[in-house]
């Protein structure tokens, strides 16, 4: 049976995201299920004997840029299935009713970042970011100035993105409210470097520096200063200056097109209808 969440089953759907997420030891879920998700945004399928979730996932309103147009988009985090569910056909049950939901409420596309390659391809989904290695030696770190750590503030960083957003496909539409959020996050969970006209967030995963977000004139050297601030010797880092990049790593964004954007999808207005009263991730 799949429904969506009630307060109930939302307090269940952490257990499932802890089995399944595991190195979550900065709590991030905590986080994530405070700031970000509610009931109304976790679509389950339930056990129809004894009403638990054997899979789940979380899906969110969002508008983003995409082939020059701001379009209505459904986002979806924490896709997750219980162990001894697995293989039975549940998640993909539960992404095609969200293609039906997306359809029906004349959304452009649904949009994922996969936590391994290879799996979501099935249900029709392709990337369209990736992670582009950037190699770390001496001599790129040459031309890193000195610099003072300062505290950034959401408003700059809202200015950044947003010059960032009038010129590039795959960023999402921000608000100083989801900013603040953002950097709540960020500050929780990774790094960040800002400076004037740009800055970059990212955390170290063995020994690498895996950048998050990367946005203004001054991007580079906001990875470059981290990198030197942390001592790593290579960065992972999303580009999105391109509709398709032909870089051969890791996917980063993967989107399936809704059949309306398919035949020419045009947004019906700049402020679309969402169908969640939560509008952050």
């Amino acid at each position: 049976m799949i429904r969506f969440a009630d307060d109930e089953l939302y307090e269940k759907s952490k257990y499932l995201w802890n089995e399944c997420f595991l190195g979550d030891e900065l709590g991030f879920s905590d986080f994530f299920y405070e700031n970000y998700s509610s009931p109304k945004n976790v679509l389950t399928y339930l056990d129809d004997t004894n009403g638990d979730i054997l899979s789940m996932l979380h899906m969110f309103h969002r508008d983003m840029k995409f082939g020059g147009k701001t379009v209505p988009i459904l986002f979806l985090s924490g896709i997750a299935t219980s162990k001894n569910a697995r293989n039975k056909g549940y998640s993909r049950a539960l992404i095609e009713k969200v293609k039906i939901l997306a359809k029906n409420s004349d959304y452009a596309a649904i949009l994922l970042q996969p936590a391994v390659s290879g799996f979501y391809e099935k249900f029709g989904f392709f990337t369209f970011v990736k992670r582009k290695e950037y190699l770390v030696t001496s001599e790129n770190l040459s031309d890193v100035p000195d610099f003072d750590l300062i505290d950034p503030d959401p408003e700059s960083l809202l200015t950044i993105y947003n010059d960032a957003y009038s010129n590039v496909n795959g960023m999402f539409k921000r608000d100083l409210t989801f900013m603040k959020i953002k950097l709540m996050e960020y500050r929780e969970t990774a790094l960040c470097f800002f400076c004037e006209n740009g800055y970059a967030f990212g955390s170290i995963e063995n020994s690498v520096l895996c950048i998050d977000e990367v946005f203004g004139s001054t991007a580079l050297s906001c990875v470059k200063a981290l990198l030197k601030i942390t001592g790593a010797k290579l960065a992972r880092i999303p580009s999105i200056y391109n509709w398709r990049y032909d870089f051969r790593y890791d996917p980063f964004n993967m989107i399936n097109l809704c059949e309306n954007f398919k035949d020419g999808y045009t947004p019906k207005s700049s402020e679309s209808e969402t169908l969640f009263a939560v509008d952050r991730w």
